[in-house]
């Protein structure tokens, strides 16, 4: 039976790969996205109209927010919210944190109630590796201590605990996936890779904060996707944490000497200090989503990396 899943956030980077694949294996999606303006809304409105003469298909512009126009809009039956929704950026929240919080923690307390009052027990939600903050116990398993150091990591950890209140009725399931580092095609253009790229193409400066050192768990987006559809047919009941991760680390400059090489230019590096909010390292121990969801990230960063580079020549 066909399952019907609706998406928040689905015209952003990971959301509308993951529609991508949900409409290719079968599924009934509805998207929703306010095409706010945090970057190019036309980047997200191209987005939202690239299936828009699919049949299982259907997209409305609405802001979570609006808890009065959400609950009328999105009238139906659905099996699964996948929940991606959110304010992103670390130093954007360190600027704004009521600006981040209002919309991050206020809009999963929307889709809370809204799953609450149409009998909807299943939510996936895009939770982040940031909430480890700077932990030198690596690398982080789901029970590692968490040690936020931006108020959107804050942020993600209090939309987690709604979700365990959530599945204090009985029947219902809140999976808050722990991202790492998502990179690949339909990135965001304020994310380091997208950014990277960008301007090695172009000719501008890229800018590396710190002296490059930095370690990320980068998390190809195709991976990321993997682990969202096994997390929809993971029949278990409560809340779970689980980290999709690459299960790898490599620095910033390893990136940059990746891209260098794919797009066959140098870059020209503008060094910076390091940021507020930046940690040193992420890396996820992945043991449990390997165990339970069967979740096994497949892309290389080499190989990520050189596909987003032939995507990006595409455009």
């Amino acid at each position: 039976m066909m399952q019907s899943i609706l998406v928040t956030g689905g015209a952003g980077f990971i959301g509308t790969n993951l529609i991508t694949r949900l409409l290719s294996e079968g599924f009934q999606v509805t998207s929703i996205d306010n095409l706010d303006d945090y970057y190019s809304t036309e980047i997200k409105l191209c987005n939202s109209q690239l299936y828009k003469d699919h049949p299982n298909y259907k997209f409305t512009r609405l802001d979570l927010l609006d808890k009065e126009e959400f609950f009328s809009s999105m009238k139906g039956a659905y099996d699964v919210i996948i929940h991606l929704a959110a304010r992103p950026g670390v130093r954007f929240s360190i600027k704004y944190p009521e600006v981040t919080d209002r919309i991050n923690i206020g809009g999963t307390r929307n889709v809370l109630s809204f799953a609450r009052h149409n009998g909807i027990k299943k939510i996936i939600f895009a939770s982040s590796s940031s909430i480890y903050g700077i932990n030198d116990q690596l690398p982080w398993s789901e029970e590692s201590d968490l040690e936020p150091i931006s108020p959107y990591a804050k942020g993600k950890i209090k939309c987690e605990k709604l979700g365990k209140e959530f599945t204090k009725d009985a029947g219902h399931s809140f999976f808050a996936l722990r991202f790492f580092s998502v990179y690949g095609k339909y990135a965001r253009p304020d994310l380091a890779i997208g950014k990277f790229a960008s301007n090695i193409i172009k000719g501008l400066p890229i800018p590396i904060y710190g002296d490059g050192s930095f370690q990320r768990d980068f998390t190809h987006v195709d991976d990321i996707v993997d682990g969202i559809i096994l997390s929809i047919n993971y029949e278990a009941q409560g809340f779970e944490a689980f980290n999709l991760g690459n299960t790898s680390t490599n620095s910033v400059m390893d990136v940059v000497k990746y891209l260098e090489f794919y797009i066959g230019q140098k870059a020209n590096i503008e060094w910076l200090p390091v940021q507020e909010g930046d940690v040193p390292i992420t890396y996820a121990d992945i043991t449990k989503a390997k165990k339970l969801l069967n979740y096994h990230p497949k892309v290389s960063l080499e190989e990520g990396l050189k596909s987003y580079v032939s995507h990006l020549k595409l455009k």
